[in-house]
């Protein structure tokens, strides 16, 4: 059942176990979904055992959490967040040795302490580890500031007065989209301090996400766009949509504009291999050529933070592929109740 305001805005909805579901007949007869104007009310409502549970928290939150009532789940997410560079719109981006120099400036560490309070994990390839096909084998490009400084001297951008470099009249100059959420502008003005420290000039501009998708993402206006994506599956992803070079143009989502016969291929080839080892043997060589181009930075795969008043037991989760997939084994949870005597 479904309760609304005056305004016609949702309460709260309930739902009632299925008695005609073929499996396990589930240990919680119902659950009510109730709906909050803020993050802070819903935490409220948590701390004062008005509900027993919240679909996700920013990590911020944590600490304001009632850890003696509440258990926190940290859950990995098919998730992560990375630069995508857009090489038409920028002469210095189209040089494999700048995008190269950035990725050793970029202290992924760093930013998931300061944005994310330590809930995530850095990312180096868009194979996120734990991944049937994932390679440690390709490089990985650590953060390494001496690194990235000699590899733009190498490269000939040499730095002026106010410290930051140029080649050939052409300054070291970016701009960095990103949307208006906090958590992404804070990591936006990390990287911008990171890469100022070798010397880049950084713009950063946040939009909302209708403006950042019809006036940025769809017509590709923009130089490197700080953005996520969410991978299809752990056992078998398919990257067609984020890299295959048809998709290019919108309303194709490869908004590094990257590919070419050799990476599409691999592709082709690794989402229709059956043979797993064939098909794994595909992705590191995809994984492979992705590395030399470059053509984003990823920089970390945040944790989903799930707060669960301690009387809910059974739930048994590490992995998420979707925010939803947190009920996978409702059918087992229930609730730890107290034994009246009469």
């Amino acid at each position: 059942s479904l309760q609304k305001d005056s305004k016609g805005n949702i309460l709260s909805y309930k739902l009632d176990s299925n008695p005609s579901y073929f499996g396990k007949k589930p240990y919680i007869s119902k659950i009510i979904f109730k709906f909050y104007a803020d993050e802070d009310s819903a935490l409220n409502a948590l701390n004062k055992k008005e509900i027993m549970g919240i679909n996700v928290i920013s990590p911020p939150k944590i600490k304001d959490i009632n850890k003696k009532k509440v258990t926190i789940y940290k859950l990995k997410l098919l998730s992560y967040f990375a630069v995508f560079f857009n090489q038409t719109k920028s002469i210095p981006l189209a040089d494999n040795k700048v995008r190269q120099a950035l990725s050793y400036a970029t202290n992924r560490q760093e930013i998931i302490k300061k944005v994310l309070d330590g809930s995530g994990q850095p990312v180096y390839s868009l194979f996120l580890p734990g991944m049937i096909d994932y390679s440690q084998s390709s490089a990985h490009s650590q953060f390494n500031l001496n690194k990235a400084n000699q590899i733009l001297d190498s490269d000939g951008w040499k730095k002026g007065q106010a410290g930051f470099r140029g080649k050939d009249g052409v300054g070291l100059e970016i701009n960095l989209v990103t949307t208006d959420w906090n958590e992404l502008t804070e990591t936006a003005n990390l990287l911008k301090d990171q890469w100022e420290k070798i010397g880049v000039k950084v713009e950063v501009n946040a939009y909302s996400l209708s403006d950042i998708q019809q006036n940025y993402i769809r017509p590709r206006e923009y130089e490197a766009l700080l953005f996520g994506q969410v991978v299809s599956s752990y056992d078998n992803p398919d990257f067609y949509s984020f890299w295959h070079s048809s998709q290019k143009k919108d309303p194709g989502i490869n908004l590094s504009s990257f590919g070419d016969s050799d990476s599409d291929k691999l592709i082709e080839e690794g989402r229709t291999e059956f043979d797993i080892q064939k098909r794994i043997q595909d992705y590191i060589n995809f994984q492979h050529i992705f590395s030399q181009k470059i053509p984003a930075i990823f920089i970390y795969s945040p944790l989903y933070i799930y707060p669960v008043n301690n009387k809910v037991k059974g739930i048994n989760l590490e992995n998420l592929v979707s925010p939803s997939n947190r009920f996978a084994n409702i059918n087992d949870w229930y609730i730890k109740t107290k034994r009246v005597r009469k």
